[in-house]
């Protein structure tokens, strides 16, 4: 995974916000991993890259949260919250399937 992250940080610019275990958090501007999944100019997948799948090697999609809440969730928690944490085990009213508390 650390590899995947490297690739697409060199590719694209984008450096994950938290990471737990197998779960990865990158800012986006909307609640879908597709936008957020780096490309070739022809749209094929990055090879190295993060790709969406169940075969191994590939990553499945945990959920979306707002800056809102993970603002609101650092407030309550504190600062070592770990946002990739809470959304990896969906503890702390998370919600899954891109829904935004």
């Amino acid at each position: 995974m650390h590899r995947k992250m490297l690739a697409s940080a060199r590719r694209t610019g984008l450096h994950p916000l938290a990471v737990f275990a197998d779960c990865v958090v990158y800012a986006s501007n909307g609640p879908s991993p597709l936008a957020l999944l780096p490309r070739t100019p022809e749209g094929e997948p990055l090879l190295g890259g993060f790709r969406l799948g169940v075969s191994p090697g590939m990553v499945t999609y945990a959920g979306a949260r707002t800056t809102r809440w993970c603002e609101d969730m650092r407030a309550e928690h504190g600062p070592d919250f770990n946002v990739a944490r809470d959304i990896a085990t969906g503890g702390g009213g998370a919600t899954g399937g891109g829904e935004a508390p």
